[in-house]
C-alpha cells in the first residue's frame, strides 16, 4: 500500500495534505503502512477509522461470535485471525496488534478519529 501511495504522489506534486478513511482491517492495514511512509509525515492531515480492531477481537459476551471465531481460526490456520485474536505469540508483548500499536505514524496526523460500537 505505501508503494501505491508514494506512486500516486509522485504523479502529483502539488499535494499538501494526506488523509486516510479505514474500515475494519483497512485501519490496521494503513497503521502498517505508515512505517513506510516516514518522508511524507508533515503532509499528514487526518486518519479516520470506522470499526476497527485496533485492540485486537475480543467478544466476550456473545458465544456464537466466540464459536464461529475460534472455529475459523482452526479450520483455516489464518495468520490474520490469529494476529486479531492476539492469538500469534503467547506472549501478548509479541503479538502483532501489541507491536503495532508501539510504531509512530499516527501521531503525525493533526486530526484522529476513531468510530466504533460495541
Amino acid at each position: 500500500m505505501s508503494i501505491e501511495i508514494k506512486d500516486h504522489l509522485n504523479n502529483y506534486s502539488d499535494i499538501g495534505k494526506i488523509s486516510f478513511l479505514g474500515h475494519s482491517l483497512g485501519g490496521l492495514v494503513i497503521r502498517a503502512a505508515l512505517k513506510n511512509l516516514k518522508t511524507l509525515k508533515d503532509k499528514m492531515q487526518t486518519y479516520i477509522s470506522l470499526s476497527c480492531p485496533h485492540l485486537g477481537f475480543e467478544i466476550k459476551d456473545n458465544f456464537f461470535v466466540n464459536v464461529g471465531f475460534k472455529f475459523l481460526r482452526v479450520i483455516k490456520d489464518s495468520i490474520i485471525l490469529k494476529e486479531l485474536d492476539m492469538a500469534d505469540h503467547e506472549d501478548y508483548k509479541e503479538t502483532c496488534i501489541y507491536k503495532l500499536s508501539l510504531e509512530e505514524g499516527l501521531d503525525w496526523f493533526k486530526n484522529l478519529v476513531f468510530v466504533n460500537s460495541t
